[in-house]
Parts: structure tokens; C-alpha cells; sequence
């Protein structure tokens, strides 16, 4: 099942496995994340879009602190958390054209772990 996971998710996850300060805490999320992304069972014609659309999303979120920072239009923390909230919004919704229903209860949990240790990392409570 490893060999279905994209390389761009591994790596990620051993990104945000290395930026974790608490070993245990890390190995969970690390644990989590690999649950939640074979728990999808992505088919062979579903892979293709879904890693355009999950892409799509890890480029837009990974730089939505360098977006936010220059509007400087408020408190960083809320600004952040509307920011990630709309990307994973987009994220749902154009995943609803990949993915089954039962699918999708799955890939919108894996974004609300993904944003929420994503935002954990700028010190922002969820």
C-alpha cells in the first residue's frame, strides 16, 4: 500500500516529522497521516486528479504564511486560520469531483489533521 502514497506525500510527512520537536508526538502524527491516506483508497483512476488536486493544495497552503505576511491586514493567527480554512475548502470541493462520498469523510480528515499540525507549526491553537 506505500507504493500507492505519492513520493510528494512522503516527503512531506517526513518534513513535518523532522519540524515536530516531541518524537512521540511526531511518530503519531506521522502514524495518522499514513492511516488516513490509505483509509481513501484511492483507485488507479482516481490517482491522477487526486494528487493534482492534494498538489495543488500542499503548494497553496505551504506558502500562505508568505501570502498572509504580505497583506498585513491583521492579527497573523486569524488571518492564517482563514486563509488555511478557504485552501482546504477549495481542497474539498474539487476533490467531490474525484473522490465517492465515503472517500471524501476520509480526505476531509486527513485536511483538518494536515491544517491543524500545519498551523501548530506557527504556534496558532486551532
Amino acid at each position: 500500500m506505500l507504493n500507492r502514497i505519492p513520493r510528494y506525500i512522503a516527503v512531506l510527512l517526513f518534513a513535518v516529522t523532522i519540524a515536530l520537536p516531541i518524537h512521540g508526538a511526531a511518530e503519531n502524527y506521522t502514524r495518522s497521516m499514513m492511516h488516513a491516506m490509505q483509509a481513501m483508497q484511492i483507485r488507479p483512476d482516481q490517482q491522477a486528479q487526486f494528487d493534482k488536486v492534494l498538489r495543488r493544495y500542499f503548494r497553496r497552503r505551504n506558502s500562505a504564511a508568505e501570502r498572509v505576511l504580505m497583506r498585513q491586514r491583521g492579527a497573523f493567527d486569524t488571518m492564517m486560520k482563514r486563509e488555511v480554512g478557504i485552501l482546504r475548502r477549495k481542497a474539498e470541493e474539487n476533490m467531490t469531483k474525484v473522490l465517492d462520498p465515503e472517500q471524501m469523510e476520509h480526505f476531509s480528515r486527513f485536511l483538518n489533521r494536515s491544517e491543524a499540525q500545519y498551523l501548530r507549526m506557527y504556534r496558532i491553537k486551532d
